[in-house]
């Protein structure tokens, strides 16, 4: 939303076109419902952090020899990995499947979708690393 904004772009577009998943092409509109708009959110929210913990079992073998460069580079490659497999490998064939089209793919720039995905990994790689230690052996 911000680099949108710094971009002079419609801050809510990506989600927007998040929002087509449930909503399909209406939730393109400019008149649609702020309700939309908090329901993609939320849902990007909700996977994001259901992702980052799933990022965090990955990184639990890990704890006690990774530094913060490794948590970084894995959570960059892993924020990368995420956006390969939703983008091309899911959205690319299950949204046109329920709404017609690929909206987000089609919609969202690919330097866009690597650039925030990239950020997301390295993001859920800082939070995630001052509790390294934090998950007990009884996993």
């Amino acid at each position: 939303m911000a680099g949108a904004s710094f971009l002079g772009m419609d801050p809510f577009k990506l989600l927007r076109v998040y929002g087509t998943i449930r909503e399909g092409p209406q939730a393109l509109t400019s008149s649609a419902a702020g309700s939309s708009l908090l329901d993609a959110f939320l849902m990007h929210l909700v996977f994001g952090s259901a992702l980052g913990a799933i990022f965090m079992l990955f990184m639990w073998r890990r704890r006690h020899t990774a530094g913060l460069v490794r948590f970084l580079s894995d959570g960059l490659v892993y924020g990368l990995v995420i956006w390969i497999v939703n983008f091309y490998l899911l959205l690319s064939w299950i949204q046109p499947l329920v709404d017609g089209t690929a909206y987000i793919v089609q919609t969202i720039p690919w330097w866009v979708a690597f650039g925030s995905h990239a950020l997301y990994g390295v993001t859920v790689a800082l939070v995630a690393f001052p509790f390294k230690d934090d998950i007990t052996g009884s996993l």
